[in-house]
């Protein structure tokens, strides 16, 4: 059974600058707060096949997830997988330009039986929540930075 949290938000600045704070995970946990720290195996900026490690934080609950880049598409999306509480994570950004800035779409989905486990212990709703926080931090520091 797949599960899947959604949100978007428009960014006052063009795609390639919003696309600057997405390319480097290091600099992720300047605008998502439910992440300690991201870092790829070969200390590089994303690329198709990059594997990630991330430290999050949802609610009261401590993760670890390693990942792998699916797609880079430089100013437009960036998909990653791997596991998480023993389900499946998909974790999409997509951006599309529009006439007063960026929009931008986090999507989360996760599957098989820790998709469910998540459930019950509410980590799909702090997922939504971490999402639309992660949302609002990106958009201040890309403004900010235009």
């Amino acid at each position: 059974m797949a599960h899947t949290v959604e949100a978007s938000t428009v960014v006052a600045t063009p795609p390639d600058r919003v696309w600057r704070l997405l390319e480097n995970p290091y600099q992720w946990h300047l605008w998502w707060p439910a992440l300690d720290n991201a870092e790829t195996a070969d200390h590089k900026p994303l690329h198709d096949g990059s594997r990630l490690a991330l430290a999050l934080e949802l609610g009261v609950m401590s993760f670890k997830v390693r990942g792998r880049v699916e797609l880079f598409a430089p100013g437009r999306s960036l998909v990653w997988t791997g596991r998480l509480a023993g389900a499946r994570l998909r974790h999409s950004i997509f951006l599309e330009p529009r006439p007063n800035g960026t929009w931008v779409c986090r999507r989360e989905s996760y599957e098989g039986a820790g998709a469910l486990l998540a459930r019950l212990l509410r980590l799909d709703r702090a997922s939504a929540k971490g999402l639309e926080q992660s949302l609002r931090g990106l958009k201040r520091l890309a403004e900010r930075s235009g």
